[in-house]
């Protein structure tokens, strides 16, 4: 397990307003990336399709 993850799961234990958003909040943040990743991956393919 990463320091991060430890950290975390420290974390939520101790702070609950924390760990209350937590979850979700870090699951709509890795969205975003992938939509993100996504849209990248398209415009290079247009570009290389010009």
């Amino acid at each position: 397990m990463s320091d991060l993850k430890k950290y975390i799961g420290e974390r939520k234990k101790r702070d609950k307003k924390f760990a209350e958003g937590f979850d979700e909040g870090y699951e709509q943040f890795k969205v975003g990336v992938m939509l993100r990743q996504a849209r990248e991956l398209l415009l290079n393919a247009q570009i290389l399709l010009r």
